[in-house]
């Protein structure tokens, strides 16, 4: 298939999505429409003046927890990601990329979207000092149960590195980044980051990555009680609270070949909250939809080996633990009502939750080429996840499976 009835047949599935979406999904959708008609212009006008290089990757999995709590829903789900690269000059890369999820049980939870960045390298012939400046727009849609969290957004980055001397690279930069909720009183957010880090190769073969950061952010909290969709109910008489985050992050990575056919790589990060006793953000009803998912400190360690035993097969293994302290969040509780017994009322409470999360994985590939550009990998990964929490509704553990192909044309 060429490249662009490849853009134009993606494009066309995800637009009858699109037709049956309902009117409170436009803000976010227009957007994405509009990506995806830049994607299939490009694909037919761009090839004559630039290299393009068009991806397309197929997902299918199971999941035994959708929701990341004890409700333990579980779910199949398919998902299509067009992604496009285009090179107009040897210092430039346009990308354009879109991914329609669908679920089997969980219609509304499926979603749509799409992105477009740019990355400009300058070219600074015979200099020890390396620039690379990015940007980026996107946004994505759910169904109408869950068009709360409809968003759309954009970031910039400036990145530098510079070579002190032989094996060793100072790097830093910064970025700004906003995230706009278009269904929801709140969620709205911006927020200004810098960084500094130090990369060297000492003793051979071993490579050490320090880095550390400061980051400002800023959300727009309405308190006051909604009927929206899960995790966004709130009230409207807390005094004190604080819509300004800053934190703090250092990280510290470490890699190296064990043999000729295996990698070891090993991660160590903290990230704490600088003067934030009194926050106090939404509930975390649905926790990687939430706005609020990312506002934790804590410490994280993970390792991962990847090997290549013959055959032009990838197998890659490891671990993530995160020790996670939330921002205190405001939560709803259902409660039965004293005077009716065959009725309920809601409560509100502050909650202050605590996890300990675990996972492990193991991932198998085994990429193929045919005589042409052509490159198919296909890959399996499994995973096993356990959450120990202070909240009794995120203690949780299960397995997720997932199949995947990438197709690179």
């Amino acid at each position: 298939m060429s490249d662009s009835k490849l853009g134009m047949a993606a494009s066309a599935a995800i637009l009858v999505s699109i037709r049956n979406s309902s009117y409170r999904r436009f803000a976010v959708l227009g957007r994405i429409k509009g990506l995806i008609a830049v994607v299939t212009l490009l694909l037919t006008v761009i090839p004559t003046y630039a290299e393009v290089v068009p991806e397309v990757t197929f997902t299918g999995g199971y999941t035994d927890n959708l929701f990341n709590d004890s409700s333990s829903l579980d779910d199949t789900y398919t998902a299509v990601s067009p992604y496009l690269k285009i090179y107009p000059s040897a210092t430039t890369e346009i990308s354009l990329s879109g991914t329609y999820t669908s679920y089997f049980d969980h219609g509304d939870l499926s979603n749509l979207s799409g992105r477009a960045g740019l990355t400009i390298i300058p070219d600074l012939k015979n200099s020890d000092l390396h620039l690379m400046f990015s940007g980026g727009i996107g946004g994505r849609s759910y169904g109408d149960l869950y068009e709360v969290y409809n968003n759309w957004g954009g970031s910039l980055k400036a990145l530098f590195s510079y070579a002190i001397k032989n094996g060793v690279m100072l790097r830093g930069g910064g970025s700004a980044s906003f995230s706009e909720y278009t269904n929801s009183i709140s969620g709205d957010n911006d927020g200004v980051g810098f960084l500094i880090g130090l990369n060297a190769t000492p003793f051979g073969s071993n490579s050490v990555n320090i880095e550390a950061g400061y980051s400002f952010h800023r959300y727009v909290t309405e308190f006051e009680i909604v009927e929206t969709g899960r995790g966004q109910n709130s009230m409207s008489s807390l005094e004190g609270i604080k819509n300004n985050f800053q934190m703090a992050d250092f990280s510290i990575r470490y890699s190296r070949p064990l043999g000729d056919r295996t990698g070891l790589s090993a991660t160590l990060s903290r990230r704490l909250f600088v003067e934030q006793a009194d926050s106090v953000v939404y509930g975390f009803t649905v926790d990687y939809l939430s706005p609020w998912t990312s506002m934790w400190e804590g410490t994280s360690l993970s390792a991962r080996v990847k090997h290549f035993p013959g055959l032009d097969f990838i197998v890659e293994s490891g671990f993530a633990y995160t020790d996670k302290e939330y921002i205190q969040s405001l939560d709803v509780v259902i409660l039965p009502d004293p005077e009716d017994p065959e009725a309920v009322i809601e409560d509100y409470v502050l909650n202050q939750r605590n996890d300990e999360r675990m996972a492990v994985f193991v991932k198998l590939q085994r990429p193929f080429s045919t005589g042409s550009r052509l490159m198919v990998r296909p890959s399996l990964q499994i995973r096993w996840i356990d959450n120990q929490s202070t909240d009794l509704r995120y203690d949780y553990s299960y397995p997720d499976v997932q199949l995947g192909v990438i197709v690179r044309f």
